[in-house]
């Protein structure tokens, strides 16, 4: 599937939902993500587990990773993730620039 970026909004909101709910049909477990470095979480996660690791949503920008943090947890999908830590995400962060990623890990 293809990779979806943009701002936030009904559309963006959609094609991210269809394209989770596709994944959890096919999958027995779901894990839904946000990281900075998703060749890195893979190189991590791939041995704890699980098969597959898609990302599903690129953006440089803080406030539109939160923007579909939101928007996942209001269309309950909060039960396949935890609250994201942009805190915790920036202290790893190399210079100031960078990109987040929101990935769905399959088992």
């Amino acid at each position: 599937m293809e990779r979806i970026g943009g701002r936030p909004g009904s559309r963006l909101f959609e094609r991210l939902h269809g394209s989770i709910d596709r994944y959890r049909k096919r999958s027995e477990c779901i894990n839904i993500g946000l990281t900075t470095d998703p060749t890195l979480l893979w190189s991590a996660e791939r041995y704890a587990g699980w098969n597959e690791m898609v990302v599903i949503y690129s953006t440089s920008t803080r406030d539109f990773a939160a923007a579909v943090e939101e928007e996942l947890l209001a269309r309950g999908w909060g039960p396949f993730f935890t609250s994201w830590n942009y805190d915790l995400i920036g202290e790893r962060l190399p210079g100031s620039y960078t990109r987040y990623y929101v990935y769905v890990k399959l088992m």
